[in-house]
């Protein structure tokens, strides 16, 4: 079983390395989770994508979502580090490196969490 330290370190990294492959693997699973969140992600949501890796689904719903304020947050700061570095990143989401079940988001309250 992976540990959170383990994330924080090696396999998180290796993940960061992977990401296009991860991102190419998920796809279909992206399109799918995208097309249920229609039903019931308002328009002006608050979304927060947790264990967000480097952002695939994040992105997909901040471009689906655009007056959305989307939010992803992962364990590994290699993730987040890919995430930011997306060229594409929509200006209504950012990413945050942290473990969602501590993660207190401030003013930050989600309407849905993927």
């Amino acid at each position: 079983m992976t540990q959170g330290y383990d994330w924080q370190g090696r396999v998180g990294d290796n993940w960061a390395l992977e990401h296009a492959r991860t991102d190419r693997s998920l796809e279909a699973v992206n399109a799918a989770l995208l097309e249920r969140t229609d039903r019931v992600a308002p328009e002006a949501a608050r979304i927060l994508d947790i264990g967000c890796g480097a952002g695939a689904t994040s992105v997909a719903l901040a471009r689906r979502y655009p007056y959305a304020n989307v939010r992803g947050v992962d364990l590994s700061q290699s993730l987040i580090d890919a995430a930011k570095a997306r060229s594409e990143t929509p200006t209504n989401l950012s990413f945050t490196q942290g473990d969602a079940s501590l993660w207190s988001g401030g003013d930050f309250r989600p309407d849905l969490l993927v």
